[in-house]
């Protein structure tokens, strides 16, 4: 058996080519890959992102052992060799942020598990051969319209992760729901108004992110979710501050009663929806970068909670009626926040806490801002002695 011997120097991995496992050379001043490349026999994972190439050597195709190729935000990178397709164990390649105008027929790779084709504005296409890759579990075509996506990619039986979205997705269609194995879908920053009625075929979901879909009628789209019977984790983050998503969320998403984690930071909402404390089953809560006015009592009801990020919750000029938020509640509520192990308070005006706080007693982790006190640390630390208090 080789050694597994890690590099961030190509001068000194070709000096060593023998015993090379991993190159790692991201954001260095490579500018082009050498020939000599091909010696690097036993190499399994290379990493040439954030670099200055803009292509990459035929003989890369040598690399029979390539498990991992790295060439993301390789601005300048344009054409890639068809010795890829030489490359039969390789397993992930990510080719986001680059300038190619075209791939390889890759439908060989056999092993390739991930694929990263996002953000490629030059790629007027994704491949159709893509959707022949047999092993095919993650597949990221951000930035491309569906028309651009071949509909042969959601007949992918095997797919677990889809990444779309963008301005340039305005729509999915129906055919979204023949992709069973699903577990992940990201329509980021999508135009997207509402969800094909079939998101409710994909039973194995269980990840969805639709942040920055400042079109989207959730109305339309909770009665869809509530029918994935493993969904734990729902996105609606905004952007903050330069674009927010929200100013309110409608009724109906207390109907998700499978979710364990729900973000909704970066955007303008002033409260929370009532029946987002129907969500019992809630472990994490992210109202960060919000407006919030207040934390009512009904937080109690979220027993199960572990984790609650509020920071950036402050008065903003800009909103008219905005206020710096009041936490009676959530401190009056704190015998029942039993499974509480992190809370997040930075940059909310605050230079005290009430003793309340101290009733917190299984919480692990707690963000204050800089604002506090000397005098007002050390009692909170008495309050909290088991507790990591970050100032």
């Amino acid at each position: 058996m080789q050694p597994q011997m890690r590099y961030t120097s190509l001068t000194k991995a070709l000096a060593d080519h023998a015993n090379v496992s991993e190159l790692k050379l991201r954001g260095s001043c490579l500018r082009a890959l050498p020939s000599d490349i091909r010696r690097l026999e036993h190499l399994e994972i290379l990493d040439v992102s954030q670099t200055q190439i803009t292509t990459l050597p035929d003989e890369i195709g040598d690399l029979r052992r390539l498990r991992v190729l790295s060439c993301s935000e390789c601005w300048g990178l344009k054409t890639v060799p068809d010795a890829l397709v030489r490359l039969t164990s390789l397993e992930e390649f990510n080719l986001w942020g680059t300038h190619i105008t075209n791939l390889p027929d890759l439908s060989g790779l056999s092993q390739l598990h991930t694929l990263n084709l996002g953000a490629i504005r030059s790629l007027a296409s994704v491949p159709a051969t893509c959707a022949s890759l047999p092993s095919l579990r993650h597949l990221n075509v951000y930035g491309h319209s569906v028309e651009a996506i071949p509909a042969a990619i959601f007949g992918l039986a095997g797919l677990q992760e889809l990444e779309v979205g963008d301005d340039a997705l305005d729509e999915l269609p129906e055919d979204v729901g023949d992709l069973r194995g699903l577990r992940r879908l990201s329509v980021y920053a999508s135009h997207l108004q509402t969800l094909p009625r079939a998101i409710a075929r994909l039973t194995a979901l269980e990840d969805i992110d639709v942040s920055l879909s400042h079109r989207l009628d959730l109305s339309s789209v909770f009665p869809l979710l509530a029918a994935l019977p493993r969904l734990r984790t729902l996105a609606l983050g905004g952007s903050f501050p330069m674009k927010k998503q929200f100013r309110e969320i409608p009724r109906g998403i207390g109907s998700l009663r499978q979710l364990r984690q729900l973000n909704v930071q970066g955007n303008d909402l002033q409260e929370l929806p009532p029946d987002v404390f129907d969500l019992v089953e809630l472990t994490e809560l992210n109202f960060s970068q919000n407006i919030l006015r207040a934390i009512p009592a009904e937080i109690g009801k979220l027993r199960h909670l572990r984790k609650l990020d509020l920071k950036f919750n402050r008065y903003n000029p800009y909103i008219a009626d905005s206020v710096n938020i009041d936490l009676t509640q959530l401190f009056a509520q704190a015998d029942k926040l039993a499974n509480l192990r992190e809370l997040d308070l930075r940059y909310l005006s605050l230079e005290t806490l009430p003793d309340e706080i101290g009733r917190l007693t299984h919480l692990k982790i707690l963000h204050l801002g800089h604002e506090f006190p000397q005098r007002e640390r050390a009692r909170i630390q008495q309050l909290l002695p088991r507790t990591s208090v970050k100032f």
